[in-house]
């Protein structure tokens, strides 16, 4: 029985041959210190908070020679870009709160507090 023999395979996925000539290896393309989730941030930087995923992916792959999935991607920038929403703080109202508004309510109607209310927006 003859011995099967394989394709020659590349030594590693970032060694295949790019589109454009040879990939460069990502060690020497990304700092050390770059993330997949710093990769994201420096997108979201250059493209800003609207960018799609596919828009990131390529480039991240353009600038970095890294791949990451859409989904990562997606779940990155989700995070990302709550991150910089600022917390507007709640308000608390309680019970006694709550019994003079309704008693306002009553007494002036919704309109001229809506209205009051419009102004200090």
């Amino acid at each position: 029985m003859a011995k099967k023999t394989k394709a020659a395979e590349p030594e590693s996925r970032l060694a295949r041959p790019a589109a454009r000539g040879k990939a460069i290896p990502m060690t020497e393309r990304m700092p050390e210190a770059m993330n997949k989730l710093a990769m994201v941030w420096e997108a979201l930087k250059v493209l800003g908070n609207t960018a799609k995923p596919g828009q990131i992916a390529v480039l991240i792959e353009n600038r970095y020679g890294a791949r990451i999935a859409t989904g990562m991607i997606s779940a990155y920038k989700s995070l990302l870009v709550a991150r910089d929403r600022p917390q507007l703080p709640r308000p608390r109202l309680t019970s006694d709160d709550r019994k003079m508004l309704a008693e306002l309510i009553d007494r002036v109607g919704p309109e001229p507090i809506q209205a009051m209310l419009d102004e200090y927006e």
